[in-house]
């Protein structure tokens, strides 16, 4: 029943929206009179698409290798990578963030498959929280940007590492179910 109102509710904006790019096309202005500075559609139009042109490629990325692991790895496989104690778990999980160059919207998808084949879910939340931000393209250019001050590259990993793990430690302890 959840199911079929979450449907239902993403069919009803998306025709919202395709009501809104039709109209606005074929009459060239918004149904509604609220919106009327051209300028603020025109930055509006273009944010949206620049986040969508710089989006697809990462959450493609994401579904081509989320689909590599449904094919080429298995429930076995999974559990034999994965560290059976918690603390080792979460250590791996930041050592996998450490190693994936890929944003949180690759990383994703790869992390439901993984959890779906039997990773942890704290183990899974620990590498989606890691990954996008201590990978070693992220340290480069955090290091680049604080040029004088390196220490800050150096703290937003320290810290986004200790937050993972701290998140990890207490999905371990307070969740009974998995999430999926």
């Amino acid at each position: 029943m959840q199911n079929a109102v979450v449907r239902a509710g993403f069919n009803f904006l998306a025709l919202i929206c395709l009501f809104y790019v039709l109209f606005y096309f074929i009459d060239g202005r918004m149904p509604f009179p609220q919106i009327t500075d051209l300028t603020a559609l025109q930055t509006f139009k273009t944010m949206l698409l620049s986040i969508i042109l710089e989006a697809i490629p990462f959450v493609l990325l994401g579904v081509l290798l989320s689909s590599i692991l449904q094919v080429f790895v298995s429930e076995r496989m999974i559990q034999k990578w994965v560290p059976r104690h918690p603390v080792a778990g979460i250590l791996f999980a930041c050592v996998l963030g450490l190693m994936f160059p890929v944003c949180e919207c690759g990383l994703i998808p790869v992390v439901r498959r993984l959890i779906q084949k039997g990773m942890p879910a704290y183990v899974g939340m620990v590498f989606l929280l890691t990954g996008p931000v201590v990978n070693p393209i992220v340290f480069g250019a955090t290091y680049m940007a604080f040029r004088t001050l390196p220490e800050m590259a150096y703290a937003r990993m320290g810290l986004a590492l200790l937050s993972a793990c701290t998140i990890g430690a207490f999905m371990y302890r307070f969740m009974t179910n998995n999430p999926l």
